[in-house]
């Protein structure tokens, strides 16, 4: 402004200078119209990378808590595996348990109906035991009666 103002004081000689003057001031004027684009530009790229930034770290952050989450999560399938096979492990023991008792249990009822065999034929045998003594009895009973009609000489000497 201050050139323009010297130009035009100094007439015609001045007027190239003024014309100079005139294109410096409409270069600033030009720089600073690009100054404050630039400013602005430089803005937005701030806030769009800070905006990334917070987009990332809340990426960031997911990622965290999914991977911890998956951590977890195996470590939940692990143990459910460790109690899965200890629980097969327990079904097969009880299995074999049932098994065993199975047999001991056919063999007890085998046992049972041995002894209930035995049993009839003890009682069988007893009846007829019973029987036999009963007629013993009775050859008994017959024997003293036929005994008795006979007396012996009572030994005095004693």
């Amino acid at each position: 402004l201050n050139a323009s103002m010297q130009a035009a004081a100094a007439g015609d000689a001045g007027r190239g200078f003024a014309v100079v003057a005139e294109e410096v001031q409409r270069l600033a004027e030009s720089s600073r119209q690009a100054t404050q684009q630039i400013a602005q530009l430089v803005n937005n790229i701030q806030i769009e990378t800070s905006d990334t930034i917070n987009t990332v770290n809340k990426t960031i952050a997911q990622v965290v808590l999914g991977s911890e989450i998956a951590a977890r999560s195996g470590a939940q399938m692990r143990e459910t595996q460790q109690s899965t096979a200890s629980l097969v492990e327990l079904v097969k023991r009880i299995t074999s348990s049932a098994q065993v008792q199975m047999k001991i249990t056919t063999e007890l009822r085998n046992r049972v109906h041995q002894i209930g065999a035995s049993t009839e034929k003890t009682a069988a045998e007893i009846l007829l035991q019973s029987e036999a003594t009963a007629d013993l009895s009775k050859s008994a009973d017959r024997l003293v009666e036929s005994v008795r009609v006979f007396k012996l000489p009572t030994n005095r000497a004693a």
